[in-house]
């Protein structure tokens, strides 16, 4: 997470997922999952842009002084990766 201010001084969190994955497959009909070689073998996984995202929402959730200072986050991820 990188935290900040914008020009009006309005506060941001960026969340960034980073994955060092090979390779992914898309999984038809999954729209989260994702299928790569990760602990040892091939797994069907949370997408790493779904993973962000799945943060910034329970922040959003739980954490009150992000409410009430709304605080913008903005979810995303690097995945330096072949597209299968």
């Amino acid at each position: 997470m990188i935290s900040g201010y914008d020009k009006n001084n309005k506060g941001n969190v960026i969340i960034i997922e980073l994955k060092q994955w090979e390779k992914l497959q898309a999984i038809e009909g999954q729209d989260a999952i994702v299928e790569t070689y990760t602990g040892g073998a091939n797994r069907r996984v949370v997408h790493p842009s779904y993973q962000a995202w799945s943060y910034a929402e329970l922040i959003k959730d739980y954490n009150e002084y992000v409410q009430d200072a709304e605080i913008e986050l903005h979810p995303c991820a690097y995945v330096d990766i072949e597209m299968c």
